[in-house]
């Protein structure tokens, strides 16, 4: 599977998806319903319960944060933090309408790259995390024509 900045497979930075902790993709966070805004009941006091606000006009929803692992490869240490520092150099270039887009067979993120983290090293081996936040999340169903078969 590809993961895509912006039409740039990450992959032609030297990025491999790797597998998030609990979990058999790399991207983590990306089916979390995010936490919801504003008032979102109200207690009367001089009553049993609570009246929630339901209505759709009262039911907004902040973002989510993103998480993406995987490693790079090298030939030696040098090259492989090279290609960590060309990755970093893309993910920071700012975008024209302030969002990035995320884009892998599970749907598109509209997101802000929040930091690169490297989570563990060896000779020619990186594993890392790149964090995202998703300010704006859209609950537009997923493809369902993927190619994945039931467990």
């Amino acid at each position: 599977m590809s993961y895509m900045i912006n039409g740039n497979d990450l992959y032609d930075f030297g990025f491999t998806p790797g597998q998030a902790p609990e979990s058999n993709c790399a991207l983590a966070g990306a089916w979390d319903l995010p936490a919801r805004m504003g008032k979102l009941y109200h207690d009367w006091g001089d009553s049993q319960g609570i009246e929630p606000y339901v209505d759709k006009e009262d039911i907004r929803f902040g973002g989510r944060d993103l998480k993406l692992y995987g490693s790079i490869f090298g030939e030696n240490e040098i090259a492989t933090y090279q290609k960590l520092t060309i990755l970093e150099a893309f993910l920071k270039v700012p975008n024209e309408v302030g969002f990035k887009s995320l884009t892998c067979d599970f749907g598109e993120f509209y997101i802000n790259v929040i930091s690169v983290s490297v989570i563990r090293t060896s000779v020619k081996t990186l594993e890392m995390v790149i964090n995202f936040r998703e300010p704006v999340v859209s609950f537009i169903p997923p493809p369902t024509d993927l190619n994945v078969s039931p467990l």
